[in-house]
C-alpha cells in the first residue's frame, strides 16, 4: 500500500521527511510509527505555499501567525533576520517585505 510521510520519521533504517512515499504491506500498518507518521495520500496535507501570491491567497488573518512560521516565510522570501528577533518585529518585517513584494507585482 502507498503511504505518504506526514512527519519526519526514522522507519526501516532510513529517514522518512514529509511528502516522500513509501510502498508497505497491509501487515506494517498496525505498527504504531506508521500509523503515527504516514498517511494515504488523500489524506496527507499538501505541501506549503511556494510563491508569494500562493501564501497572499492564504493569508487571511496575517496578524495571526506564528512566531516559527513568520521565520519560515522570511527565510524562504530570502528575507535575512536575527535569530532571536521578537514576533513583533518579525511580523513588522513580514509586512514590509510583503507590500515591498506586491508593489513590485502590481
Amino acid at each position: 500500500m502507498k503511504l505518504q510521510c506526514i512527519r519526519k520519521c526514522f522507519f526501516h533504517d532510513r529517514l522518512w521527511k514529509k511528502g516522500q512515499t513509501i510502498d508497505l504491506p497491509e501487515s506494517a500498518m498496525s505498527l504504531d510509527i506508521v500509523k503515527s507518521s504516514f498517511a494515504l495520500p488523500e489524506d496527507a496535507e499538501r505541501p506549503a505555499p511556494t510563491t508569494l501570491a500562493d501564501e497572499k491567497a492564504e493569508d487571511g488573518d496575517k496578524g495571526n501567525l506564528s512566531h516559527a512560521e513568520l521565520k519560515r516565510r522570511l527565510t524562504a522570501m530570502g528575507v535575512a533576520f536575527r535569530g532571536n528577533s521578537s514576533r513583533e518585529s518579525l511580523n513588522k518585517l513580514y509586512q514590509e517585505q510583503v507590500a515591498l513584494q506586491a508593489g513590485l507585482e502590481g
